[in-house]
């Protein structure tokens, strides 16, 4: 599909910065390149390696795009994620490290966390499942748990409200951010 319209239409509005949905970005990036118009892209960052983050590495034109992801940065050299990288390279199959491993894991040292919580109190009067869930609610934003900064606050009745995402912006060809979400 061609975004030259589109491009044209944002450039005359006056627009600078742009969100996109992530599919679609690294198109657009190119059509709007092809104009001599470069607005701020912001995306979410989902999927996986090859769907999502290549397309965009592999494509000049999307340098300076800034992406919000809300798993931490799994591409960082960062010592706090060698756990991460010994595990999936241990039992992961050859799944390549991305956004979604990022969310699983995440998920896991949460579960972790609340399963180390849950038998520091040992109560033989409460149910293993009601124990976990009274312990991942105890989760806070900017919380450390497994050396991670946990983005988000786990609430009764909500599956998963986030708080906070981490800014990663793509510069010559590679991600670039810490492991500090931004929270708001």
């Amino acid at each position: 599909m061609n975004y030259t319209p589109t491009c044209l239409s944002m450039q005359q509005a006056g627009v600078t910065i742009a969100y996109v949905a992530t599919g679609f970005l690294p198109n657009i990036a190119s059509d709007c390149a092809a104009q001599g118009y470069h607005p701020q892209f912001i995306y979410n960052l989902v999927g996986g390696v090859t769907d999502s983050v290549n397309p965009l590495l592999a494509n000049s034109v999307d340098n300076g795009v800034i992406t919000l992801d809300w798993s931490f940065p799994w591409w960082s050299p960062s010592p706090a994620l060698v756990p991460f990288r010994k595990a999936l390279s241990k039992y992961g199959g050859g799944t390549p490290i991305g956004p979604t491993t990022a969310a699983v894991w995440e998920s896991f040292v949460e579960l972790q966390y609340a399963m180390t919580k849950f038998a520091a109190i040992k109560s033989p009067h409460v149910a293993v499942g009601v124990g976990l869930e009274n312990a991942l609610y105890t989760i806070r934003p900017n919380m450390r748990v497994g050396n991670l900064l946990v983005p988000m606050n786990i609430q009764r009745g909500v599956s998963k409200q986030e708080n906070c995402f981490y800014t990663i912006t793509i510069t010559k060809n590679k991600l670039q951010g810490n492991l500090t979400p931004t929270c708001g």
